[in-house]
């Protein structure tokens, strides 16, 4: 979509909903994958949201650390 919105001059708000669109369905499934239950070859939803949290507070603590926020 960023070779088409600048070589073909696409409309900046057509390009992002054109992405949005094409690219919403691989999210849910990479969101939804994990969160499956233990038994489906997913790790169920408090491991999933406990992983997922963990990795958030893991950036934030991070670039709290390293004085890396912007400002």
């Amino acid at each position: 979509m960023a070779v088409a919105h600048l070589a073909l001059d696409l409309d900046a708000a057509w390009s992002l909903w054109i992405t949005y669109v094409l690219t919403r369905p691989l999210g849910s499934w990479a969101g939804d994958l994990p969160a499956r239950p233990a038994g489906d070859r997913g790790a169920g939803v408090v491991v999933a949201c406990a992983l997922s949290l963990a990795v958030v507070l893991g950036a934030v603590v991070h670039r709290r650390v390293t004085r890396r926020c912007a400002r």
